[in-house]
Order: C-alpha cells, then sequence, then structure tokens
C-alpha cells in the first residue's frame, strides 16, 4: 500500500517532490522579501533542516508523513522569513477584521516549532531503538522539543545583541511583555498536539517503516 503516510516503492520520488518544493518555498519567500537580514537569519534554519537530512537520507529515511510534515513547517518558516512574522497579510487583515491587538502569525510559527519536531525526534528515538514507549519516554521528548524552542529564544537573544539592532526588530514581541514565554507554550501545545491528534497513525507508519528498516 502507498499512502499519505505509507511508504510504498515510489516514496524516493515523493520524497524528492518534498524537498523540491520546500526549496521553491524558501526561493519565493526570498522574492520582495521585507527585509533581507531578517530573511536570511529566518531562513537558515530551513535551510540548515534541509541540507543535514539530505546528507543523512541514505542512512535514516524518516515516513513519509514525517517528512510532508516537515514541508508544511518550511511552509509557515518560509512565509514568516518573507514578512518577517509581523507583518503576514493575511493576519495583518486579522487583525484589522477582528480588532486584535498585534498580529498572530509568529503563535502558529511557535506552535510548528513544537508540532513537527516531535515527529523528528519520536520517530528517530523510536526507529532507532533508543527508547520504548512509557510515559517516561513521552516526557522525555517533550521535554526535547522544549530544548528547541528555548534555544531559538536564546538564538534571537544573542542576535540581538550580536548585531546591535533593537530586541523588537530581532524578537518581534509585538509589546507583549511575556511573549518569549509564550512562545515556548505554544511549542509544547503544538508537540502535544502531534501527539494526541497523529500519536496512534504516526504509530503505525514506524512499525511498517521498522519492518523496512531490517
Amino acid at each position: 500500500m502507498d499512502g499519505i503516510g505509507i511508504d510504498g516503492s515510489n516514496k524516493k520520488t515523493k520524497h524528492k517532490v518534498l524537498l523540491l518544493l520546500s526549496v521553491l518555498m524558501i526561493v519565493w519567500s526570498s522574492v520582495n522579501a521585507i527585509d533581507y537580514f531578517a530573511w536570511f537569519m529566518l531562513t537558515l534554519p530551513s535551510v540548515i533542516l534541509l541540507l543535514c537530512l539530505s546528507l543523512t537520507y541514505k542512512k535514516f529515511q524518516f515516513t513519509t508523513f514525517t517528512y510532508i510534515i516537515i514541508f508544511l513547517h518550511i511552509v509557515v518558516l518560509a512565509s514568516g522569513a518573507k514578512y518577517r512574522y509581523a507583518g503576514n497579510p493575511l493576519f495583518l487583515n486579522l487583525k484589522e477584521i477582528f480588532d486584535l491587538n498585534r498580529n498572530y502569525y509568529d503563535r502558529i510559527g511557535h506552535f510548528m516549532q513544537g508540532f513537527a519536531p516531535m515527529f523528528m525526534v519520536k520517530e528517530f528515538m523510536l526507529r532507532r531503538g533508543y527508547m520504548k514507549r512509557s510515559k517516561f519516554f513521552y516526557l522525555i521528548i517533550i521535554g526535547f522539543v522544549l530544548s528547541i524552542s528555548a534555544t531559538w529564544e536564546l538564538s534571537e537573544f544573542f542576535a540581538a545583541m550580536i548585531t546591535g539592532k533593537p530586541s523588537s526588530y530581532i524578537l518581534s514581541s509585538q509589546g507583549v511583555l511575556w511573549d518569549t514565554q509564550w512562545d515556548m507554550i505554544l511549542a509544547i501545545i503544538g508537540a502535544v498536539s502531534a501527539l494526541v491528534i497523529f500519536g496512534n497513525f504516526h504509530d503505525r507508519q514506524i512499525e511498517a517503516m521498522k519492518e523496512i528498516d531490517k
């Protein structure tokens, strides 16, 4: 069988298409970007991720389902880089329509910062046999995802310190006092949502790939 998350004989073709689409999204984001310094800083994680996945592809392949989730994460990141998150036109319109106090697109980005890595961490740990499913296992991978979010927040902090640019320029807090804390909370919510909504489905994909790994 070969479905959205079930890998068949043409899975490599699907993976190549997803990689190509991811690259095209990054290229699209560079066209008339609001700020090219911000664009570079915000797309760098996506480029590093794609390079790492490509260089390690022969040694370890994620399920097609996980690659689809990664692509969706790239879409969110690329759109954020193009408009510097706070300038996302769709969410600016929503801000005006609903009289919101800020552009909430960055919240989507931080939700995905927990949602997408959860599948990657969980799948890698289980298929490599580093850990077995247990309450402690899920606690560990949620903590790992939180560390990714915290690392991103620290990188924003150091970028502001090194470049000398105003913290509001790098951090895009939009005047929210607890913006950093909310970002990490959204990442945790994203990670838990990934487990609750797609946990069983993803488990079946992992078990199918284990047979291929043997």
